[in-house]
């Protein structure tokens, strides 16, 4: 409960500040073309805990 409650907020945070019109900052689609992705080990991109991104 405590992790939901956290997303919650931390979405509504970042709504506030950044002025964004989403609700859901973490729900975003990030398109990249094949070449690009093909230089990246995506085996070795992790995520340790909460993260999101702002585009």
């Amino acid at each position: 409960m405590s992790r939901v409650l956290m997303s919650y907020f931390a979405g509504r945070y970042v709504q506030f500040i950044t002025g964004m019109p989403v609700r859901d900052a973490t729900a975003a689609l990030s398109i990249y073309r094949r070449r690009v992705l093909e230089t990246i080990d995506l085996n070795k991109v992790r995520f340790v805990g909460y993260a999101f991104r702002l585009k």
